[in-house]
């Protein structure tokens, strides 16, 4: 984890396009992304699970699937969302400050405390952004542990599903390396 706060350098945002693991889309075979999670969730049994996006979280809540840590600001292409699917298990809510374009080292503390409770206590955590919470992919996967997974909405197409590996951990830390103190 960071001391200090980060910013994205604008040369670098395009990076943040692609999707950084498998794409889920809706196909006729393999039915929808959330579906495809599903299946992926109970075959690998990661041993953790965060969720990054509102859409993308209430796509898993509705077929049942409760990540371990959820992060959500309440927008979706840059316009208000309102989740209404309601969890089935219970969640602590904590509220944490996020602007655009940066990662806050109080998110990222955040991140981290309930990554940690959930593999310790098996406490669920939702996190609600104050701002965006786009870039904090980025500390679920430094936060979640090897062999966990992190699952984030990539718009207009579908979920991305990433297996946190030591190599993953390892590509996170060389793109937030040329990030810049806030």
């Amino acid at each position: 984890m960071y001391t200090t706060s980060l910013k994205l350098p604008q040369e670098m945002r395009r990076q943040f396009k692609k999707p950084w693991g498998l794409l889920l889309t809706k196909n006729e075979t393999s039915g929808t992304p959330e579906e495809q999670v599903k299946e992926l969730y109970q075959s690998r049994k990661p041993t953790l699970l965060i969720s990054v996006g509102d859409v993308c979280t209430e796509s898993l809540w509705k077929v049942d699937i409760h990540p371990h840590v959820v992060i959500v600001d309440g927008i979706t292409l840059r316009g208000n969302y309102t989740i209404n699917t309601k969890p089935r298990i219970p969640y602590e809510e904590i509220i944490v400050r996020n602007p655009p374009t940066t990662i806050m080292k109080e998110a990222w503390e955040a991140i981290c405390k309930a990554a940690e409770q959930a593999s310790r206590q098996n406490i669920y955590t939702l996190i609600t952004v104050k701002g965006e919470e786009d870039l904090l992919t980025l500390p679920a996967v430094t936060c979640c542990p090897k062999n966990g997974a992190v699952v984030y909405g990539q718009p207009n197409e579908g979920i991305v599903w990433m297996e946190v590996t030591l190599e993953l951990k390892e590509k996170v830390k060389q793109v937030l390396a040329q990030f810049e103190p806030v």
